[in-house]
């Protein structure tokens, strides 16, 4: 954590964001002299304890819409008790075996009308075949259609 200190302090980083299930100790985030949105969690079971953190620390938090519907079905949730923390959020398809892909080639982009009215930054985390930029183009184009993001 001292080289995200430094780094924060050479760029003067917005935030950086942590896998809320890589952290045992929110008492020491919460000290540390950088700011932190917290992704939210990965494995079943763990949204309880996330909603905790949300409401009991200052963290503001970034919302995976694959991660909330895979990992319990939470997301409508999270939306409507913390919509005023979620600063960016994080698009993706998943299927099982093929794992993270593009929201348009997974058939998911139902998932995108769920957060269409929160107007914070996108941040496309589907894998593309290399050098597909059409298919990037695409993906960028579903997701201005949908949502209210004027930038991604």
């Amino acid at each position: 954590m001292d080289y995200v200190q430094l780094i924060n302090e050479k760029l003067q980083v917005e935030a950086f964001v942590i896998h809320f299930d890589t952290i045992s100790d929110f008492d020491w985030v919460e000290k540390r002299d950088f700011p932190v949105y917290l992704e939210n969690a990965l494995r079943n079971g763990s949204w309880p304890l996330f909603q905790h953190v949300l409401k009991n620390y200052p963290f503001d938090c970034v919302l995976d819409i694959n991660r909330a519907t895979r990992f319990g079905d939470y997301l409508d949730q999270i939306i409507e008790e913390h919509r005023d923390d979620i600063k960016e959020i994080h698009v993706s398809g998943f299927i099982n075996d093929l794992g993270r892909i593009p929201i348009r080639e997974s058939n998911q982009e139902p998932l995108l009308d769920r957060v269409k009215e929160i107007n914070v930054p996108f941040v496309i985390e589907g894998l593309f075949s290399p050098g597909d930029l059409e298919a990037i183009r695409k993906e960028i184009r579903l997701i201005q259609d949908k949502t209210c993001c004027l930038e991604l």
